[in-house]
């Protein structure tokens, strides 16, 4: 009867031993054990525990020398009364040699369950140079200069727009003539006598102002004889203003008598033209 007892107790023990390493397995595991620089192995850790119990797995962006490249999201399998959480990593590492992830540590309820370490060994890529050929360094090639279109549309419009604007400002500015206005148009005469009194007006001569006096009235005289005669007196020199004045009234028979020529030398000598 003690025997039955004891053995009793003993059966209890194991059943819930085994039951709380069902509850409390934790593993770590490696798609593969070996990868190439740069590329990618899954870890994938699991745990087995009651369905009210709360796990929160490792987080991070490195195990050890390995780095996470990312976590993804946590599956879950029923099994019986019991649930197989897991929950895979992407690592990797860009420096050849062999790596051991350490113990991991997953959070079970209350209790810190720490996982088995595991190695992953990372290999250099190895280039054959007898059968990649190796090539010079090309030099830079210039790529297609960029469309200037659009500058010379910029540039269109900005010429159209400042044409406009210096024509509104042309118009504004060109005196306008009143409507019903007549402009009379003066003969030389009629301007040469105008000036003459407006000169008259001026009582230069009065002021002892005499060498402007002379000097405004050879400009009216000069001006005169360019308007009536069609020759060019403001451009010329005594001399050649009555030679011209000579060759003009000959050749168009204009009737301008020799003596007012004669007197008109005499008259340009006298101002010191």
């Amino acid at each position: 009867m003690y025997k039955l007892k004891t053995l009793y107790i003993l059966l209890a023990m194991l059943a819930g031993f085994v039951s709380y390493a069902q509850q409390n397995g934790v593993t770590a595991t490696l798609d593969k054990d070996t990868i190439k620089i740069g590329a990618q192995a899954n870890l994938t850790i699991k745990a087995t525990v009651n369905s009210n119990t709360k796990v929160n797995f490792p987080t991070g962006k490195s195990f050890g020398m390995l780095e996470v490249l990312e976590a993804y999201p946590t599956d879950t399998v029923k099994k019986g009364a019991l649930l197989e959480l897991s929950k895979k990593y992407g690592i990797t590492q860009f420096d050849p040699g062999k790596y051991t992830i350490p113990p991991l540590t997953v959070v079970i309820g209350k209790k810190l369950v720490d996982t088995k370490p595991v190695t992953l060994e990372v290999k250099d890529v190895v280039v054959d140079t007898l059968k990649q050929k190796m090539y010079d360094i090309k030099p830079v090639i210039a790529g297609p200069a960029p469309s200037l279109w659009w500058l010379y549309v910029l540039i269109a419009i900005a010429v159209g727009v400042l044409g406009y604007f210096g024509w509104k400002w042309y118009k504004k500015r060109k005196p306008r003539q009143k409507k019903g206005e007549v402009i009379i148009e003066l003969s030389p005469i009629e301007k040469a006598t105008t000036h003459l009194q407006e000169l008259e007006q001026k009582s230069l001569l009065q002021k002892g102002a005499v060498k402007e006096y002379y000097s405004e009235l050879t400009d009216i005289a000069r001006t005169y004889i360019e308007e009536a005669i069609e020759i060019p007196a403001m451009e010329s020199t005594t001399g050649e203003l009555i030679e011209a004045m000579q060759k003009t009234t000959q050749k168009k028979k204009s009737g301008f008598r020799k003596k007012y020529l004669q007197s008109l030398k005499r008259c340009c000598v006298q101002l010191t033209w």
